[in-house]
Formats: C-alpha cells, structure tokens, sequence
C-alpha cells in the first residue's frame, strides 16, 4: 500500500524525496491519498487545483495532480480588504533587473523577495484586513512564509522583528 501525496512529495525543502515516492509508487499495488484538504479556504483549494490540472503540470512522468475538495467552508475565514474579498492566490514577479545583464543575482532576488514579503506582511497587518465571516483583523499567527532552508527563515525572522512583526520559528534543527 502507498499513502501518500504527490504534492507533498516535491517538498525537498521539508525531508521530501520525489523519486523515493515515483519508485514506491510503480511497487505499490494499491494508492491511497487524502481527498480533503483540512487546512486551505475552499477559494484557495479550488485556485490550486485550477493551477495545477493542466497535463504535465510537474513536469515529471508519473507525477500527476489529484485534486482534492476542501474541508472548510466559507464561515472558516476568508481574507477581506476594505470590505472585499481577496484573490484567494497572487502570483508575483520580480521586475526585470536593473543590473547590465537584465538578470537578478540569486543572491539579490532573494533579498528583493524577502522585501516584498515582509512589506506584504506589515500591510496584511496594518491595512484595512480582515477575515470574514469572524469580523477580526488579521494577526500574526494567522501569517506564515515557507522558505527552504533555515537560514532563509532566520533572515525572514530578522527581516519581520526589524519592522516590528512577532514571529516564531519553525525549524527541524532542535527536534
């Protein structure tokens, strides 16, 4: 048997080994996934798997979507800005570079990036937010940023105290 998720599987980040998962997946005779996302708005599953139905989506044989129905409903909050609903997913570029070749250092992308989420951050938590139906402003705790290695998340926690952001750090270094 194979209990699994595909989307989980990509995580490198997070201890995750796509090829480990391909291989269990060929020597399994029978697959099992979760049909529910327990964690994600509805508007948030259904952007997700609206991204990710296209064929060859990871760009890897063998790897395909499943999609999955969400498990909360819309009184489970729902991100507002001055009294309208939020786009449940923003994708962002950065600009082209500035520098004589036209192309980011990786490096300085990151640091461009780190910039723009903690500015995102500050105004999610001083703007005019809050999440629907509860009537409450959006708090800290109900933020988090995904990075891939440790370092990164200390230059976000740095980044976050600068500007005045409680944050805690979640790291697999202590356990």
């Amino acid at each position: 048997y194979l209990i699994g998720d595909p989307k989980q599987a990509i995580y490198k980040f997070r201890g995750a080994d796509i090829y480990s998962y391909l291989d269990a997946q060929q020597q399994a005779e029978h697959q099992f996934t979760l049909g529910k996302n327990w964690r994600s708005h509805p508007q948030l599953v259904g952007a997700v798997n609206a991204l990710f139905q296209r064929d060859h989506a990871f760009l890897l044989d063998g790897l395909e979507f499943i999609e999955v129905k969400p498990a909360l409903s819309a009184n489970d909050g729902e991100l507002h800005h001055a009294g309208q609903a939020v786009a449940p997913m923003q994708l962002w570029q950065l600009p082209e570079s500035d520098s004589n070749s036209g192309y980011w250092t990786a490096g300085k992308a990151a640091e461009e990036i780190r910039i723009a989420v903690v500015n995102e951050v500050v105004d999610l938590l001083t703007g005019d937010y809050s999440l629907q139906p509860m009537n409450r402003v959006l708090q800290p705790k109900d933020i988090a940023i995904l990075v891939r290695p440790n370092s990164q998340a200390r230059d976000y926690q740095a980044a976050l105290r600068l500007v005045g952001v409680p944050s805690v750090l979640n790291s697999t270094e202590s356990v």
